[in-house]
């Protein structure tokens, strides 16, 4: 799709043969490209929206979608501090 970034360029070519990718997979998709230090010269709801548009999602797919990436960003320091505590013991 036009206009689509490296992000959602690097998503799709991961998709097998243009199969369908949930919220899920595709939040997994966005928060690992973002991890791994992908350049990010797009906000992130144009991110989330251009992500939903390539693969066809649903208003509420969508929704899901922003939540989740939004959701995990937003909780990153928790998790990690819980994710470093279990990996200690």
């Amino acid at each position: 799709m036009p206009g689509d970034d490296a992000m959602v360029k690097k998503i799709k070519k991961n998709a097998q043969n243009g199969a369908h990718k949930t919220p899920r997979e595709l939040s997994f998709e966005i928060l690992l490209a973002l991890s791994n230090g992908m350049d990010r010269q797009k906000p992130l709801p144009v991110i989330i929206g251009d992500a939903a548009r390539a693969f066809s999602l649903d208003s509420r797919g969508r929704g899901l979608l922003t939540e989740l990436v939004c959701g995990a960003l937003r909780r990153r320091g928790s998790l990690d501090k819980g994710i470093a505590h279990r990996l200690s013991n």
